[in-house]
């Protein structure tokens, strides 16, 4: 494939308990991923719609989904940020940002209930990533954000906001 595969598209996959995917359009020729809106929304409806089959190895076995657990805690810090998982029955999420350079986002916190499909659907996939308008351009020169726009972000700016 010309490109990487989206968060969006990742993220639909996975609630969906996807671990292997074929990902090809009309046409039959390979181009990037659409990010459509850039959220994840889109692409929950396309996996409803089209619905999945299992995996057949050429043998016609089924391929076994691999899903990790955790055993025991684990943590990553990085400066300000870190992510910790704990050892559970089910998935939940619990989620914080500061971002005190831009207002309109501010301090916010987020948490699910036992995370499934339709809480993925209704409050997770509708989320659309974000970026500072003065560094689209230091972004862009390293390579990053390269199907980003205005119709598929929320660009801020610490000067004015702006919303597609």
């Amino acid at each position: 494939m010309n490109g990487t595969i989206p968060k969006e598209v990742l993220s639909s996959l996975d609630i969906n308990f996807v671990t292997y995917a074929y990902l090809k359009n009309v046409a039959e020729i390979y181009i990037q991923v659409p990010i459509f809106d850039g959220s994840a929304g889109k692409w929950v409806d396309a996996i409803e719609e089209i619905g999945l089959k299992l995996a057949i190895d050429q043998c016609g076995n089924f391929c076994e989904k691999m899903a990790p657990h955790v055993n025991q805690p684990v943590h990553v810090w990085r400066n300000d940020c870190f992510l910790i998982a704990f050892p559970a029955t089910e998935v939940r999420i619990t989620y914080g940002i500061d971002f005190p350079q831009v207002p309109e986002i501010g301090c916010q916190w987020f948490f699910t209930a036992p995370l499934d499909n339709k809480f993925y659907a209704e409050q997770i996939a509708p989320s659309r990533t974000f970026c500072i308008y003065e560094e689209v351009e230091q972004m862009r020169n390293m390579g990053l954000i390269k199907g980003g726009s205005m119709e598929n972000a929320l660009v801020c700016s610490l000067i004015q906001y702006y919303k597609s």
